[in-house]
């Protein structure tokens, strides 16, 4: 069992929207032999959420800069 489970998830990887990879992921996940496997009434969804992945990122927060300045922003002192 163990031993499929990298190939299996590399084939998802390389294929990630080809239903019949993931499909063959998500039953693998099924086999009795997995301490608990996969129900049969989540197998369906899983495939659905396999076969769309969602690429989640955090956007890295920026400081946003004004592009005019105001007038506390500015002097005309002359420095010494």
């Amino acid at each position: 069992m163990v031993e499929a489970w990298p190939d299996l998830a590399l084939d998802y990887l390389q294929a990630l929207d080809d239903r019949t990879v993931c499909t063959a992921l998500v039953h693998h996940l099924q086999d009795g032999c997995w301490p608990q496997p996969l129900a049969a009434a989540d197998a369906v969804a899983l495939v659905d959420l396999l076969v769309a992945p969602k690429l989640v990122t955090e956007e890295a927060e920026v400081e946003v800069r004004p592009r005019q300045a105001q007038p506390d922003d500015v002097s005309l002192a002359l420095a010494r």
